[in-house]
């Protein structure tokens, strides 16, 4: 039933109300792959002049990655 919701979310067939939409922050916290100390370090590395890709490499992730987490698009709440 929850993937079929899902579906139906993302298909704009139906809206998810305000309890289900902060179960699913929730659920998407709890599935982050970078600590609070990663993003920092990654912001900090590009900071200081590393290039995405190697930040990527350390990390081992793509530079999109990366550029998200630099760029704020993910882990806004890391600051």
């Amino acid at each position: 039933l929850e993937h079929n919701m899902q579906h139906a979310w993302q298909k704009g067939l139906c809206k998810p109300n305000e309890k289900q939409k902060q179960a699913a922050r929730n659920n998407a916290k709890l599935r982050r792959l970078f600590s609070n100390d990663d993003v920092f370090e990654m912001r900090y590395l590009y900071a200081m002049g590393a290039k995405l890709h190697q930040i990527a490499k350390e990390f081992g992730v793509t530079g999109v990655a990366v550029s998200n987490i630099i760029n704020y698009k993910v882990y806004k709440e890391v600051v």
